[in-house]
């Protein structure tokens, strides 16, 4: 029988050394989601940029639109503007 060079301490079924590597992931895995919970700038602080926004907000709206209309997903006819006493 041959004596290991290392003794093989285990904890719960996980050998020593991997423990220490689940510990020392852990702990890497919360300093980096800790370093990114701080608050950074929003993307469109300034006003040229919010204008920026807007406008392309503007240009994508009015394209959606469009292509409702063009494929007949809007309705073009107007309501009657009341109940249809004949409807039934």
């Amino acid at each position: 029988m041959e004596i290991p060079a290392e003794p093989v301490i285990q904890v719960y079924g996980i050998k020593a050394k991997e423990s220490q590597l689940y510990i020392y992931l852990a702990v890497l895995n919360h300093s980096l989601y800790t370093a990114t919970e701080a608050r950074s700038s929003p993307p469109f602080s300034n006003k040229s940029n919010q204008g920026l926004m807007m406008q392309t907000a503007k240009q994508v709206l009015e394209a959606s639109i469009k292509r409702q209309v063009d494929i007949g997903a809007v309705s073009k006819r107007s309501s009657p503007g009341g109940p249809d006493p004949h409807h039934h």
